[in-house]
Parts: structure tokens; C-alpha cells; sequence
């Protein structure tokens, strides 16, 4: 049998033998402290790097495809603000397609955006060749531009706050704002802004239905964030239309469909008077409904009850 085997495994039987020199071991635990304390020392100043670039760039983050996002949320490039702002006076179709485009990208910062943008949207009707600029277009294109340059930020949701939903409903379009109430005394910061413009049928409801397509409009908008939300949110409207909403009605297919769907959220509906107004009125529009002979229901559920509220909310809004 070979000497250098085992009988059994056939392993060598040659191993290294242990340190034994009290002084070379001395010498290996300096060496791996020393190459220790290296790697600490590389870690440290990279530390001190990424602390550096943390003090200094909160306040001017990188943008990010057109937007720029920090911790407080979400805004605008302001490259981009300032290209709005130096954008000359459309004079062919071709160059005011080209501005409502850059526009629309932007319009989550842009409070009632389709109503203000409507004289500019309607010149393209028709697919036409020749731009018609009228007087009430330059006032839109100017306003639009203005609009760019006062836009808020747009605050990160937090689901351990309530939200607030402001919706208003025109003859031509509808607009609604998500917010909540941060800081000190608790003023309200927009989250959201979402509109559009109202189909030749919708045009054609009474005011109370439009002001509920809009509640509608903006619950369905931002779903993802009310419905279970951890707290009842409070829907904001300047109408004073909506009383009726708390009696039972006989209700057409349509605002069948809508009382179904106002059952997934809680919430309330509070009208907000205007500056002339110290309360509310008593509110009292109804639906003319006389020849529907169905069981008179409810629109909104019994917890959305409709209350006075005091504040401005524009003044509220930073």
C-alpha cells in the first residue's frame, strides 16, 4: 500500500500543519486588521459622498421624462415651464396641434385644463387646413400659458390622511381637484387634478345631473386611492343643487347606475358657499322625473350627508 494513502479513502495523508509561531500568527491578524480597516475607510468616504450629494440636492432634483419628483411630490420640468412661456402665438393648424400637445402633457397640473384649453381644442374641429385665430383663442392660449407658471406641486397621496374632492361642472365641461390637508393650520394641497370636456349628450343634463357627473367623473378618476380609503373623504361643491341627492327620487336607468356605484365609497357631500355667502341655504332642485312611475330611491348613499362649510378653498390651496 502507498504510505501516502489511507487504506480507505486514498486521501493523502500529507496535511498542512497548523501555525504554531505565536509571532506569525501576530503577523496575519495585523495584516487582515490593516486590509479591515481599508475596506472601512473606502466605505467612509463613500458615505461621506452620498452624503454630500444629499445635502446638496434635494432642493434641485434630477428630471425625470419631463417631470421632476422629491419628497414633497411631484411637478413640472422647468425647462420645459419655460419653453410654455417663451412658446410664440400659434399661426397654422400644424403649430397649434404641436402646443396643445406639449400642452396635454401636463394637464394633471392644471386645474379645470379642458375648460381653459376649450376655444383652443374647438378651432380643431372639422380637421380644418386654415387656423381661424379669433380674439376669445389668444385670451386661451394666453391664460393656458399662465397656468404653466403657477402650477403647485403635486403632493404624494398618504392613505393615513383624508382626502378632499373638489368637483364644479359647467355647460361645457367638468374638473375636479384631489386633496388633503397637511401642516399647519392644516391647509389643503392639491394631490390631483383631472377634466374633461362634456359629450353633446352630457351637455344636455340639468345642473344637478351635471354636478353629480362630476362627483361621479372624479371618484372613478381616483378609485384607486377613495374606495376603502382608511377615512371618509369630503366632496366639496359651490353648486347649491345637491340637496336633493338626500331624498329618494325616481331614478332613470342612468342615475340607477350611479347610486350603485357611490355605495363602494364613504363620504360626504358639503356645499361650500362663495365669499357672499355666510352659510349655507336651504338646497332644493329636483330631478323632474314625474313620468317614470318606479319606486322612488335614493341617489348617493344615507352617509353622504351635505353640510356648510366656511373656508375658501382656493385661498387654502398652495
Amino acid at each position: 500500500m502507498d504510505p501516502d494513502t489511507s487504506a480507505s479513502g486514498g486521501a493523502p495523508s500529507q496535511i498542512t500543519s497548523p501555525i504554531t509561531d505565536s509571532a506569525e500568527l501576530r503577523e496575519i491578524i495585523v495584516r487582515q486588521g490593516a486590509i479591515i480597516r481599508s475596506y472601512q475607510d473606502q466605505l467612509a468616504d463613500m458615505q461621506a459622498q452620498l452624503s454630500r450629494v444629499a445635502i446638496a440636492s434635494p432642493r434641485d432634483p434630477p428630471p425625470m421624462h419631463g417631470y421632476v419628483i422629491s419628497h414633497q411630490g411631484v411637478e413640472m420640468d422647468t425647462v420645459k415651464v419655460q419653453a410654455v412661456t417663451g412658446w410664440p402665438e400659434p399661426s397654422t393648424v400644424r403649430e397649434l396641434q404641436r402646443f396643445l400637445g406639449f400642452a396635454n402633457f401636463y394637464r394633471r397640473f392644471i386645474r379645470n385644463y379642458s375648460s381653459v384649453a376649450g376655444p383652443l381644442t374647438s378651432l380643431l374641429r372639422g380637421k380644418p387646413k386654415k387656423l381661424s385665430w379669433t380674439d376669445q383663442a389668444r385670451t386661451a392660449f394666453l391664460q393656458l400659458k399662465d397656468r404653466f407658471t403657477t402650477a403647485p406641486i403635486l403632493r404624494h397621496p398618504d392613505q393615513e390622511l383624508p382626502f378632499v374632492v373638489e368637483v364644479d361642472a359647467s355647460c361645457s365641461g367638468i374638473g375636479a381637484v384631489l386633496s388633503q390637508r397637511r401642516g399647519e393650520p392644516g391647509k389643503l394641497h392639491p394631490c390631483a387634478f383631472h377634466s374633461r370636456k362634456l359629450t353633446a349628450a352630457e351637455r344636455n343634463y340639468d345642473v344637478g345631473n351635471r354636478e353629480l357627473l362630476a362627483i361621479k367623473a372624479a371618484l372613478e378618476e381616483w378609485r384607486h386611492w377613495l374606495e376603502g380609503a382608511r377615512h371618509p373623504f369630503q366632496v366639496l361643491t359651490d353648486h347649491r343643487n345637491l340637496e336633493y341627492l338626500r331624498g329618494a327620487k325616481r331614478l332613470n336607468p342612468r342615475q340607477a347606475r350611479w347610486a350603485l356605484f357611490f355605495t363602494r365609497f364613504v363620504f360626504t357631500v358639503t356645499y361650500r358657499p362663495g365669499s357672499k355667502n355666510g352659510k349655507a341655504d336651504a338646497l332644493s332642485r329636483q330631478f323632474e322625473s314625474a313620468n317614470d312611475p318606479s319606486k322612488p330611491e335614493p341617489i348617493l348613499p344615507a352617509t353622504a350627508l351635505l353640510a356648510p362649510v366656511r373656508w375658501d378653498l382656493m385661498e387654502e390651496i398652495r
